[in-house]
């Protein structure tokens, strides 16, 4: 019989950034609730459904997105916390297997995390959809170039995907999205290999499913104020 205890993962009803924690949930094909916390409407966007609830769900450090496993009793926030024990649980190997590719899983999260973190100014703020652009195109060279180099392989450097994999795939989707708006050239337009790193993506088992169903956000990478987001 099948237990009755799951895997919750708690957000925003938006992508950001629970949307890797829910790729990598899908790819693993581990049976989670995504409760997803509504924001409010303009003006206000009240957050009040999540802050009515926040310190009454025994976390050490109350935040979204947020992990309880009522499997194991763990309760965990911070996304790179969740990542990790998630594949610390399921798969180990989605860290890397080698030091070296472990360090580069390292690496790549955190150079990834960076270029989210780079658009909040003007996501938020200013708007400026050329200025966002420009952070993709200079900031996913470096990738464009590794990829080209490791001959399309994943982010470790060989076959096996890894968590920092799906952070990236996550963020190709939105520059790529941002990018195509300008009516220039795309981020995948102008780094071809990106494109394919994309397509090997969306076509692991498990992810393929997931991106074709009803229950994959396709709207909405950042909070409903934001100036710039996917609707």
């Amino acid at each position: 019989m099948q237990s009755s205890k799951k895997l919750i993962i708690g957000y925003w009803d938006i992508r950001g950034l629970a949307q890797p924690i829910r790729y990598l949930l899908e790819y693993l094909k581990v049976d989670y609730e995504d409760k997803k916390y509504p924001l409010g409407e303009a003006p206000d966007f009240s957050k009040e459904a999540w802050f009515s609830v926040k310190q009454t769900l025994g976390f050490d450090l109350p935040n979204l997105p947020y992990l309880i496993d009522e499997e194991t009793g763990v309760k965990i926030t911070e996304s790179h916390a969740i990542y990790r024990y998630i594949c610390n649980k399921h798969n180990p190997d989605l860290l890397g297997k080698t030091l070296q590719e472990k360090a580069n899983v390292d690496m790549f999260m955190s150079y990834v995390q960076d270029i989210r973190n780079a658009t909040y100014v003007h996501s938020y703020e200013t708007g400026d959809l050329a200025a966002l652009s420009k952070i993709g195109f200079e900031k996913f060279e470096p990738i464009a170039k590794y990829l080209a180099k490791v001959d399309g392989k994943f982010l470790p450097g060989g076959d096996q995907v890894s968590i920092a994999d799906f952070l990236l795939f996550e963020q190709i989707d939105m520059f790529d999205y941002f990018t195509s708006l300008e009516e220039k050239t795309s981020l995948t337009g102008l780094y071809p290999v990106l494109g394919q790193y994309y397509k090997k993506m969306a076509n692991l088992e498990g992810l393929k499913e997931y991106l074709e169903s009803d229950r994959c956000l396709k709207v909405l990478y950042n909070g409903k104020r934001a100036k710039l987001n996917k609707h």
